[in-house]
């Protein structure tokens, strides 16, 4: 049998494994084809366990051929290699069963409450049949950051101006908010104007909203309510002078009352 078996490689007994090949395992005689040469590790005491003498066995002289079922179910045929997948599948098995205990393993590993971008994260990647792949932290932030940004509008401090030149009257697109893109109404007339706030009924702004007001021209504006309406100011409602600035608060529950609160004079 001796001749017709490959020679081992040098294996260094210690902690780790030792890794070898199958070339080192199957007898030259009965190699099928080099798709069944594939890198394997098994620790120096299972290889003295598994071949512990068997190796003074004889071969199978009358079934040296075969097909892969034989390959991998005979006892007669492939003798010692099916010893090898045998032992290989039983030690998978077991690895199996310690699966089940991964979320207990997980959950006893130390936290860490804030991650860097050096840390890593592991997945199972869908596109390579599930193999195990790792993602940096810094990696996941810009993917998270690429997909959010396409369901969410980001948020902006800019203003945008209505701009009028004559005496004006408000509309719910006037309400402060960043879906108005924090309009201010302005009003840039050089003659006395006034600014209208007009009752629920006729529009029904948000209750709580706010409107803000710039006096853009010469023309003194003075803050005016519509119908029904209330408007509460401790020093008047006209604008003291030209570029004053006024924003009017509703009540969160009294839809037309309204706070007036800036540049005002009597």
């Amino acid at each position: 049998m001796a001749e017709n078996i490959e020679t081992l490689p040098k294996i260094v007994e210690t902690d780790d494994a030792a890794f070898i090949t199958d070339d080192a395992l199957i007898p030259v005689s009965l190699k099928i084809s080099t798709s069944l040469r594939k890198t394997v590790a098994i620790t120096v005491t299972q290889l003295k366990t598994l071949f512990s003498g068997d190796l003074n066995a004889k071969e199978d002289t009358a079934n040296k051929t075969g097909n892969i079922v034989d390959f991998l179910t005979s006892t007669a045929k492939f003798w010692h290699v099916k010893g090898v997948v045998d032992y290989v599948a039983s030690e998978l098995g077991s690895k199996q069963d310690n699966l089940t205990s991964s979320a207990a393993f997980i959950n006893g590993l130390t936290g860490k409450t804030t991650p860097v971008d050096a840390d890593v994260i592991l997945i199972g990647d869908s596109a390579a049949t599930w193999f195990s792949k790792k993602v940096s932290f810094a990696d996941l932030k810009t993917f998270l950051k690429t997909y959010f940004d396409t369901l969410y509008a980001p948020k902006t401090l800019l203003h945008t101006y209505n701009r009028q030149t004559a005496s004006y009257t408000a509309v719910l697109t006037d309400v402060t908010n960043a879906a108005n893109n924090n309009v201010i109404v302005m009003i840039t007339s050089s003659s006395a104007n006034t600014f209208t706030i007009p009752p629920n009924s006729s529009v029904a702004f948000p209750l709580g909203c706010r409107i803000d007001f710039k006096q853009g021209g010469a023309g003194q504006t003075t803050m005016t309510a519509g119908a029904g309406v209330t408007l509460q100011a401790p020093h008047g409602l006209k604008v003291q002078a030209q570029y004053g600035a006024v924003s009017l608060v509703q009540d969160d529950v009294t839809p037309d009352l309204w706070w007036v609160i800036g540049d005002l004079t009597t």
